[in-house]
């Protein structure tokens, strides 16, 4: 009785572990932000490139060009897995890196935070449809909250 209930508790935890690890690797699955994204804002276009460098890798780079082709703002972003954590780690011009902890997960949807940053201390992305991502900044600042959301579509262009 004792080798059979132990056999069967045995059996229940590896497939109760198998079924969470690849739940987990399902949950930040990023393959689908790999490409170009952009938004045509008014006078101005914001496009983010996405490549994937490893398994564990993922390098982002994310810049506002207005009519005159000025960059009027640029950021490099590497997301990264350990095997406790995954990373949003954002470089803006000559700013220290800022770290975001992948903290919520939800149906296609990414939610990294850090609470220490004065602004965003929220960084969300959403895989609304093949071509379409959201994302979206939020937090507190001067004890107000803001937020900004940015609607991206996938170039056809530059793939």
């Amino acid at each position: 009785m004792r080798q059979a209930f132990f056999l069967t508790f045995l059996l229940c935890s590896f497939i109760l572990l198998s079924c969470t690890d690849s739940l987990n690797k399902k949950e930040v699955d990023l393959q689908w932000i790999v490409g170009s994204w952009y938004i045509d804002m008014n006078d101005m276009q914001m496009t983010e490139i996405w490549t994937k460098q490893n398994d564990t890798i993922f390098l982002g780079h994310s810049y506002i060009i207005n009519q005159k082709s000025d960059t009027i703002f640029n950021e490099r972003v590497t997301l990264f897995h350990t095997p406790s954590k995954t990373v949003y780690s954002v470089k803006v011009a000559n700013e220290p890196k800022i770290d975001f902890i992948l903290g919520e997960i939800k149906k296609d949807t990414l939610i990294f935070e850090n609470k220490e940053h004065d602004f965003p201390q929220r960084i969300m992305y959403a895989h609304i449809h093949q071509d379409t991502m959201f994302a979206r900044i939020d937090g507190t600042k001067n004890g107000k909250y803001l937020y900004e959301n940015f609607l991206f579509y996938r170039s056809k262009n530059k793939q």
